[in-house]
């Protein structure tokens, strides 16, 4: 039969309000985690591959670290921060309340100012990663022993992209899964393009 794949998206970017994230890392793992069990019940008989777009792919690493691989056979990520990404602390940064125009921020800031600003929780976890982090934590987990795919970005300027570093988007930079991962580089900036429609449909066939 062939595999069922869910795709989890949840996409790290200062200027989308669509990203809020108003919950920590940990939380959003045991929720997919949830939802494998569920959709591992009323698929019993077919493989999942997992798909996570920029912080998705960590919030799907965290879901089979603390949840259990079940019917998942692969986990494919696309521009996602495994190690972190500076990007994240300046958004924090950026909607600090703080300082003399601190209370104007908030008067003028506008939507996105708003999202971002309640994203606080991941986007804290999503920083580069260091003793005491959650994603520090998940790196030094062992990580289930399954297939592994990571699609890196490769701007203009090398790899990575505008949002997260190329050496962060590589699932090999985690020890455990070093030399583990097939690693696919794609000229694209940070967003999901058509093209990765395109790429994922041969990843699935294959």
């Amino acid at each position: 039969m062939r595999p069922l794949t869910l795709v989890l998206v949840l996409i790290l970017s200062c200027f989308n309000a669509a990203a809020r994230a108003e919950v920590a890392l940990l939380v959003h793992g045991y929720l997919g985690s949830a939802a494998l069990r569920a959709i591992g019940v009323r698929h019993p008989h077919q493989s999942i591959t997992l798909v996570g777009h920029s912080a998705g792919g960590v919030v799907a690493r965290m879901a089979l670290v603390r949840g259990g691989v079940g019917k998942v056979g692969r986990l494919i990520t696309i521009a996602a921060p495994n190690q972190g990404t500076v990007r994240a602390l300046q958004a924090v940064d950026a909607t600090h309340q703080g300082g003399p125009i601190g209370f104007l921020k908030d008067m003028l800031g506008g939507s996105d100012y708003y999202a971002v600003k309640d994203s606080w929780p991941v986007l804290l976890d999503l920083s580069p990663a260091t003793p005491g982090s959650a994603l520090y934590w998940l790196n030094n987990q062992p990580q289930p022993a399954i297939r592994y795919v990571s699609i890196i970005r490769a701007a203009p300027y090398g790899l990575g992209d505008a949002v997260v570093p190329g050496a962060s988007q590589d699932l090999n930079s985690i020890p455990a899964l070093h030399g583990k991962a097939l690693s696919i580089v794609v000229p694209a900036d940070h967003a999901l393009t058509p093209a990765d429609g395109a790429m994922l449909a041969r990843l699935l066939a294959s």
